[in-house]
Order: C-alpha cells, then sequence, then structure tokens
C-alpha cells in the first residue's frame, strides 16, 4: 500500500466532512473541559489543554484517514475481511502508542502495558467509530452509484452494438426481394417499395429507443409479412391470435418480431402443397411465434445475428431471456414482454 496512491484520492467532500467533525468535537471538548477543569479563558493555563486536543485530535484524524481511505477502500471491496480487520485493529494500536508518546498526560504504558493497550484499543475505537462508519457508508455508496453507471453504460453500448447488427440483415433480405420483383413485377415493386419506405421509416423513428408499443410493432411486422406474401405467395401461411386491447397493454423491443419471422422465411424450405405455417400468439405476457419446422440443408447468405442476438437484447432489456422450443416438427419462441417503456 502506497500512501500517496491512495490520500490524493480522497475527496474535498471527506475531508470537509472531518474537518466539520473535528471542529466541532474540538470545541464542545475543549468547552467541556474548561467548565469541569474551571481554566480562565485566553490565558497561559489553557495552553496545555488547547495542545492536549489539538494533538489528541490530529492522532484520531490520522486514524481515521488510514483506516476509511486506506484499510477500508483497499480491502473491503474485494472482501478480504481478515486483513481489512487485522489492520483496523493495528492501526488502533499504533492510535494508543502514539498518544502515550504524544500526549503527556497520557503517561507510560506502566508495568500493566496488556491492560492499558487494551483499554486503549477499546476507547479509541468508540472514539474513531462514528465518523469512520459514515465516511465507510459514504465511499460504499460512491462505489455502488459508480457501479450502476458503468453497468448501465456497458448495457447501453451493447443495445447499440446489438442493434445495428439488425439494420444491414433487414436491408440485405428486403433487397433481394425487390430484385426479383422488379426483373418479374415492376407494379408490385412500386408497391413493395413504398412498403419498404414505411419500414424504414419506423426503423429509423425507433432505433434510439429501447422499447415501443406492442401494437406499433405489430402494425410493422404486418407490413414486412406483405412484403414477404409478394414473394412467396402462399408458400409461408400467417396466422395470428392477437387482441389489439391487448396487445395495448404491452412493449416490446423494436424490430424483434420481424427478425423473428424473417428467420423462419431463412432457415425453412417451402412448397405449394406443403406451406410452412407460421402462427403469432399472445400469451399473457409473453409473445409466442412458432413455426412448422422444415429446415433447409445448406443456409446461405447469413449474417450471424440469429436467435442468440436477438435474446441477448430481449434479456437486457426486460430482464427475461427468450424461451426456445424445438421439436421434431415445430419450432417455436416465445418472447417477453414489458408492461412498461424501460425494463
Amino acid at each position: 500500500m502506497h500512501f500517496m496512491s491512495w490520500i490524493t484520492n480522497i475527496k474535498r467532500s471527506d475531508w470537509l466532512l472531518i474537518g466539520i467533525y473535528y471542529s466541532l468535537a474540538f470545541v464542545i471538548t475543549f468547552f467541556a473541559e474548561w467548565v469541569e477543569e474551571d481554566i480562565p479563558l485566553f490565558t497561559a493555563q489553557s495552553l496545555p489543554l488547547l495542545k492536549h486536543l489539538v494533538t489528541q485530535f490530529a492522532i484520531q484524524v490520522l486514524s481515521v484517514v488510514v483506516i476509511v481511505f486506506g484499510v477500508f477502500a483497499t480491502y473491503f471491496p474485494s472482501r478480504r475481511y481478515f486483513p481489512l480487520f487485522a489492520l483496523i485493529l493495528l492501526m488502533l494500536f499504533v492510535q494508543v502508542l502514539l498518544q502515550h508518546l504524544l500526549l503527556s498526560s497520557m503517561g507510560p504504558l506502566g508495568p500493566d502495558y496488556m491492560a492499558n493497550i487494551l483499554w486503549g484499543i477499546i476507547d479509541n475505537f468508540s472514539d474513531v467509530t462514528p465518523i469512520a462508519l459514515f465516511l465507510m457508508a459514504k465511499q460504499y455508496y460512491a462505489s455502488q452509484n459508480q457501479l450502476l453507471a458503468l453497468e448501465r453504460n456497458q448495457k447501453d453500448a451493447e443495445l447499440r452494438q446489438l442493434e445495428t447488427q439488425v439494420d444491414p440483415h433487414f436491408l440485405f433480405n428486403s433487397l433481394n426481394i425487390l430484385d426479383i420483383l422488379i426483373e418479374t413485377e415492376p407494379a408490385k415493386a412500386r408497391a413493395f417499395t413504398q412498403k419498404l419506405s414505411s419500414l424504414y421509416r419506423y426503423l429509423i423513428r425507433h432505433r434510439n429507443e429501447e422499447m415501443v408499443p406492442l401494437t406499433q410493432e405489430w402494425a410493422f411486422c404486418q407490413d414486412y409479412i406483405y412484403l414477404l406474401e409478394q414473394r412467396f405467395a402462399n408458400l409461408f401461411r400467417f396466422e395470428a391470435s392477437l387482441d389489439q386491447e391487448e396487445l395495448s397493454q404491452y412493449f416490446i423491443p423494436p424490430a424483434v418480431m420481424q427478425t423473428l419471422v424473417e428467420n423462419i422465411v431463412k432457415h425453412n424450405v417451402a412448397f405449394p402443397d406443403e406451406p410452412v405455417v407460421v402462427n403469432i400468439t399472445l400469451l399473457g405476457d409473453d409473445l409466442k411465434i412458432s413455426n412448422t419446422l422444415r429446415p433447409k440443408l445448406d443456409i446461405k447468405d447469413s449474417l450471424g445475428t440469429g436467435l442468440s442476438n436477438l435474446s441477448r437484447r430481449l434479456e437486457l432489456l426486460t430482464g427475461r431471456a427468450a424461451v426456445i422450443e424445438k421439436t421434431a416438427t415445430h419450432f417455436g419462441v416465445t418472447i417477453p414482454l414489458a408492461k412498461q417503456a424501460y425494463a
């Protein structure tokens, strides 16, 4: 432990609290001694008392500073409690030695030095405990606030990183669909372009929002489903059991539903006589999207944003991860919903 490395980190507010506390203690103690001893003020007779109190409180300040900002700050956060208590006792012992060395009224330790040291440690503990505990609590509270701020910043940074991976994936697939429609059905391509513009207006409008109303997300997803139907006709059949009044009670991270629908299309093969059926159902505080499972043998052009990305976003925002269920014939993802805009 290097003395200057931690003493220079003591905040001005801590020094101010120590100064106020010991200034009040000095004044109260001085006048208590003056009344008890009946010493005339501002005379040579009061100087020994002043010198004694200044030395006594200087030793206490030194002890408090070392215990709180040296020992406690070093060992408590890392939960090394044995060296913490051992060094506190050592500092209280040093305080006793300094008192007997510097305060003439204390005198030598004498033959019964063990008893004097023990009672000295007990007295010093009671003297430094109030201000030391207050400073420790202040330090702990500040460290917890700093930790929470760091966690919030980390969470925000991770969310921004995850969200930036959604847009390129969505654009890549949409442009593939548009490219096909331009060559085969220009009229539908124009309608597709209008829907695509509407979708990107939604993404741009909500890109900096952590949660959006489920009603808006469902409307966005319906537009996306329309675009899929223009390309795949009846290969993918969407069935939704959703009540508008129930939807209005919940919030969801933007583009989550679209991501799941997109993954269904990307990972499954469908035929006119065997369409992939997609069910979207509201189950209490959860939204479930499931589909008949017909996995492609070889999936190309995957940008790797997948379900792990989605589940991590949901866990960061709602405190609950997505639940994934897979059988031989069906695949489903249950999305946790929130009842307020910020989880």
